[in-house]
């Protein structure tokens, strides 16, 4: 990773929506790593999501804020949303890196698996920390014998929370079929997807 300024410790996704599995993942690797904040970055027009009933990224932006809003070491930012076309995590990564900061991505071990067909993997690679969350059916160190991720001796550390059973997807399916999400989203995020009858008609 380069650089030796400041770290920053982003947390990117489409938050369709954020529950209560990110903020755990979140605190965590906070508290695992020693980190002062988490910054949550909703995604704007993400290129690897095909999903065609995805809420509108303000909605997205307004969930994530309402979900961290009690943790004074949880941040968020627009940057994402507010860039035009698709959101690259390499784009977003050479933009902290010109202000000086070195970067720490949290990510799951489905998403480091399947990294290289993500926009300029060496560059994320050769520019960030990989902080990994377990996800069934992917094992991190197996995945880190990559040959690539030994080229460039990313710097990928586990993140110790165990496996997680909870989905953005489950959430929206539980959701259409009108069952309970109480428990699996912080209690302001479940009061706006009634309020704006989110996932009505999206079970994916």
């Amino acid at each position: 990773m380069n650089g030796d300024g400041e770290e920053i410790t982003i947390f990117g996704g489409t938050f369709d929506p954020i529950h209560m599995g990110h903020l755990i993942i979140a605190e965590q690797t906070r508290e695992q790593f020693g980190l002062s904040s988490v910054l949550f970055i909703p995604a704007g027009d993400p290129p690897h999501k095909t999903r065609k009933n995805l809420s509108s990224a303000d909605i997205r932006y307004d969930m994530t804020e309402l979900a961290i809003d009690s943790n004074e070491k949880f941040e968020i930012t627009a940057l994402e949303i507010d860039r035009e076309g698709p959101s690259f995590t390499a784009q977003t990564i050479a933009e902290f890196i010109h202000t000086g900061k070195r970067v720490s991505v949290i990510m799951g071990a489905d998403s480091l698996a399947e990294i290289f067909l993500w926009r300029d993997p060496e560059y994320i690679l050769k520019n960030s920390r990989l902080l990994v969350a377990q996800r069934p059916g992917y094992n991190i160190e197996v995945i880190k014998n990559h040959p690539l991720y030994r080229k460039y001796n990313t710097d990928i550390r586990k993140i110790e929370t165990g496996y997680l059973d909870i989905s953005s997807s489950r959430i929206r399916k539980r959701v259409k079929e009108k069952r309970t999400i109480k428990y699996l989203v912080p209690e302001k995020v479940r009061e706006l997807i009634l309020k704006e009858r989110l996932y009505q008609g999206d079970a994916r």
